[in-house]
């Protein structure tokens, strides 16, 4: 927390427009919605606000929220056909944080940090397009260079052709020569130059998401802290009996807008005992709007504790509903660390950690971020759940290009029971001989690795997805490297019928590959009784 002061503004002061920053605003908001041509009453209808919050906002007697701001800049764009300019934009911005700062500093406070986030992620997005069009120029100058050393290497061969047949045909051929040579060094210095701009580019990005990523841990720090205060932003608020007893007559008049404004209002203001008994009181739709509303809006703490209370922890809607509003709002690594959260929870937790971990390799673009997601929850907390949906997660992104990849990195983590949900979600159906998605890259590991996959997908895939790796191990006929295959089809059988009693036999029977069953019955056969 910053040394801001943190006496506030006095509600009354507000009200009567007494605090000149806030009275300024909303002479500002004013002069914007002037434009819109509607009626006060009319545009709260609209965008789904209270009329009279409407006219606190404009009158200068409130500090409107964010969102309500950024909803007139996108009406005024929408009547206009064009975007308010982008320095209107963050002037406003600016006037609304001066009337945080002297009427809530707490409030100031995050909402700075989330403004500079956001800048954050858009130098972080500015800076990435910019890599783009430097790497296409590169790429492109790069050719245009091959294609002039070509050229010179033709002239070249023409130059000694021509050289001894005519003094003037030799002439010209040298000038051109020379004249492709100086464009050549002329490209390689313009490339030098792309080079130099494209590594700073780098250096740019870099520096933008590492600042992106001290600002978000700066940002949850604060919300859990400002979690712990008593009394953080809480406006006077009816008692819960009388919000239910409301939503039952908005409810009776069909009003579902007006509703829907009561449910936000509760999922922001409400203490967190009452979101909860709320959530566990409403209808179906209701309560997951309510729950995504929660996550999308309470400091983590808070959204830890509306996930492990069972009217969540219960309901696979809920859980989505929850997840989907953290998703929104965090990064895979925070996400991550919330899943460790609700793992190391006692209790029906687990799915929610499961499927929250799932979201989060969800948001990562390659294996390498998924291995950085997944890593300290398997250390810490693999034991806990059953990763049935993180598995799916990984097999559908990264599974169908790089199934052996994916089981390799599983591996490495030291989380063998991931095996049989990034298997099972790409098996093939019965009856279809499978490609080869393991045997070529496996062949091209080395000994040891080889083997440690097969004993692990012998241990941990499925039935279904076992005797799809055998008859991938059994090979076509004529494959140059198909003994090998069948020597790991031996060592993969040994490793099943160590993990599993009976694993040949059902083995057996789950194939429809003729081929494959009379392996695996001389295998068997052969097998000693006495054999470990």
């Amino acid at each position: 927390m910053t040394d801001i002061a943190r006496g506030r503004g006095r509600t009354g002061d507000v009200e009567l427009g007494a605090v000149p920053e806030v009275a300024a605003l909303g002479n500002t908001l004013t002069d914007l919605f002037k434009g819109l041509g509607v009626t006060q009453a009319a545009y709260a209808a609209r965008i789904h606000v209270d009329k009279s919050a409407v006219s606190r906002y404009l009158a200068g007697r409130r500090v409107p929220p964010q969102a309500f701001v950024d909803q007139l800049f996108t009406e005024i764009t929408r009547h206009r056909g064009v975007s308010v300019q982008e320095h209107v934009k963050e002037a406003v911005r600016q006037q609304r944080l001066d009337a945080l700062r002297v009427t809530n500093p707490d409030a100031y406070e995050l909402d700075s940090l989330r403004a500079e986030l956001d800048r954050s992620n858009r130098e972080t997005y500015r800076t990435g397009l910019l890599i783009e069009s430097l790497t296409d120029a590169l790429e492109k100058k790069q050719r245009e260079v091959e294609d002039l050393t070509g050229d010179l290497a033709r002239q070249q061969i023409d130059w000694a052709a021509e050289r001894r047949e005519s003094a003037d045909r030799y002439v010209r051929l040298r000038e051109e020569h020379d004249a492709g040579d100086a464009a050549r060094e002329e490209l390689l210095r313009h490339i030098e130059g792309l080079r130099s701009q494209l590594a700073e580019a780098l250096r740019q990005r870099d520096r933008a998401v590492e600042h992106g990523q001290e600002l978000r841990g700066r940002v949850l720090s604060l919300e859990e802290e400002l979690a712990g205060r008593q009394g953080y932003d809480v406006p006077d608020l009816p008692a819960l009996e009388e919000i239910q007893e409301l939503l039952r007559e908005l409810w009776r008049a069909g009003d579902h807008a007006g509703a829907v404004r009561e449910l936000v209002t509760a999922a922001h203001a409400r203490p967190l005992a009452d979101v909860l008994v709320l959530i566990d009181w409403l209808p179906a739709a209701a309560a997951g709007q309510l729950v995504a509303d929660s996550a999308r809006m309470r400091p983590v703490p808070d959204v830890l504790a509306v996930g492990a209370h069972p009217g969540v922890a219960d309901s696979a809607k809920n859980q989505t509903a929850l997840i989907e509003g953290l998703a929104a709002r965090l990064s895979p690594a925070e996400l991550a660390r919330v899943c460790g959260a609700w793992a190391a929870l006692p209790g029906d937790a687990a799915g929610l950690a499961d499927r929250t971990l799932a979201a989060a390799v969800r948001g990562t673009a390659s294996l390498g971020g998924a291995r950085e997601v997944l890593a300290p929850v398997a250390e810490a907390h693999q034991g806990t759940f059953t990763p049935r949906a993180t598995g799916r997660a990984l097999a559908v992104a990264f599974g169908k290009t790089s199934v052996l990849d994916t089981v390799l990195m599983v591996l490495e983590l030291q989380w063998p029971a991931l095996i049989r949900w990034v298997t099972e979600v790409d098996r093939l159906p019965i009856g279809i001989r499978p490609s080869s998605r393991f045997l070529p890259g496996l062949l091209d590991l080395g000994p040891e690795t080889r083997v440690a996959v097969v004993r692990a997908m012998a241990a941990h895939a499925s039935m279904r997805s076992s005797e799809q790796f055998a008859q991938e191990l059994y090979g076509e006929p004529g494959h140059e490297r198909r003994a090998e295959g069948r020597v790991l089809l031996e060592g993969f059988l040994e490793a099943g019928e160590a993990a599993r009693e009976g694993f040949a036999r059902e083995l057996r029977s789950q194939t429809y590959s003729a081929q494959l069953k009379k392996v695996v019955s001389r295998w068997s056969s052969a097998r000693p009784t006495n054999r470990p």
